[in-house]
């Protein structure tokens, strides 16, 4: 037996909406202030300001500190206050993108970057604790499936703003305009919650040992239940879903000959898209396969056959390159509302949901760090085709993960965790 804090579950259902809505429009601000880098990007590399390799090792900066960001964050985050520590993630986050306009120089833009990765690490994890805890219980699962709807608004909202201040300002209008969108947010924030403060209440709560296991150590319990090796296909979906898009107004440039600031407004119907996967994902997961991990599994061979079809016949057509692409990403935001949003949601009862979304959105980003610097190298060095045939590898590799591990992930959550 051990004694952990977490907070008191409310039954107010106005209030319960409340939090779920700034919580939603908290994360909705981030991608504002994340993706807006991917559209200024392909502006960069076409005004010779960065090359595809300097453009892509800056993304990699800031993928590789949200990812560290995350893991060390996940344990803060079950820890202190989540509403404290995602004001300070917006506020850093904002300040981080107010001097990627102020100092345009590459150096300093590797160091800024990775900085508003750890600052946007600070937000997730904490959001995934309010949910499992702060929430009442027949609403938790429901939060998690339309907290994904921030990344298609957002990305969706990030894309259109970045290619009207493209139309009419230079790049770093892009990163002002979110300095200011995210100082906003912010204090909207610590507003609210400062003044209900008193409906939030820590209490003691004595957790019993797992069954079949003789401690609820955090080791014990990512190895009992699979998470250690689910981190692979976690990094394999972080891979695809933002490297994809990430790169892919410069996939429009190259083979089809689009100016930027259309690439970057046409790559803005993805998120239209993207939304579908994640409440397919959900419903496959509800009504018809009823288990984690078969329905991540069956999104990750979606997105591998997507992926394999546009590498044939993608140069054909712009649409038809954007429905694959479409296709290939949606079916990798399915993945993240199972392994990032619902997965962790079961480690509430033991006072690790925040740590556990921490360690697997961890491996996401670390994912993403990756991919932004290996595709634009393999780009440069090679070419679009080998890069995409590389991309249906990847799904392939993560789906069959995710089968292995079916049976194991299982069998930990109906005895232990339930």
């Amino acid at each position: 037996m051990k004694t952990i804090k977490r907070y008191k579950a409310i039954d107010n259902i106005k209030l319960a909406n409340t939090i779920f809505i700034f919580c939603w429009i908290a994360y909705f601000s981030t991608y504002i202030g994340r993706l807006n880098y991917s559209a200024a990007m392909t502006q960069m590399i076409d005004d010779a300001f960065l090359s595809k390799l300097q453009g892509g090792l800056i993304g990699t900066s800031f993928f590789a500190c949200y990812g560290v960001g995350q893991f060390f964050n996940g344990f803060i985050g079950d820890r202190v206050s989540p509403f404290k520590m995602i004001f300070g993630g917006i506020i850093l986050s904002a300040i981080s993108n107010l001097l990627m306009a102020l100092f345009p120089h590459i150096i300093v833009m590797y160091v800024v970057w990775g900085i508003n990765g750890i600052a946007q690490s600070m937000i997730w994890s904490p959001i995934m604790r309010i949910f499992s805890q702060i929430l009442p219980t027949e609403q938790r699962f429901k939060a998690c499936v339309h907290i994904n709807s921030t990344v298609a608004a957002g990305t969706l909202c990030a894309y259109l703003l970045s290619t009207l201040l493209l139309g009419i300002s230079s790049w770093k209008s892009v990163f002002v305009t979110a300095f200011i969108v995210l100082f906003a947010v912010a204090f909207a924030w610590a507003g609210y919650f400062f003044k209900t403060r008193r409906n939030f209440i820590l209490e003691e709560a004595t957790v019993s040992p797992v069954k079949s296991e003789k401690s609820t150590g955090l080791v014990t319990i990512l190895f009992a239940s699979g998470v250690f090796l689910m981190l692979f296909p976690t990094a394999i979906h972080g891979m695809l879903k933002d490297g994809i898009t990430s790169w892919f107004p410069s996939y429009l440039v190259e083979n089809h000959g689009l100016m930027p600031n259309i690439s970057v407004l046409l790559t803005t119907i993805l998120p239209l898209f993207n939304l579908t996967g994640a409440y397919l994902a959900n419903w496959l997961n509800n009504k018809m396969l009823r288990n984690d991990l078969k329905t991540a599994g069956l999104m990750f061979f979606l997105s591998g056959i997507s992926l394999t079809l546009l590498s044939i016949f993608g140069g054909y057509s712009v649409f038809l390159a954007i429905i694959l692409t479409a296709i290939a990403t949606s079916s990798m935001f399915g993945v993240n509302a199972i392994m990032v949003s619902i997965l962790p949601m079961y480690f509430g009862k033991v006072g690790l949901a925040s740590t556990v979304t921490g360690i697997l959105n961890s491996a996401t980003y670390i994912g993403c760090a990756i991919s932004m610097g290996l595709f634009g190298a393999m780009i440069e060095s090679y070419s679009w085709f080998v890069t995409i045939v590389v991309w249906c590898v990847l799904a392939l590799c993560g789906g069959i993960v995710c089968l292995i591990l079916i049976k194991k992930w299982n069998s930990y959550k109906n005895n232990c965790l339930l």
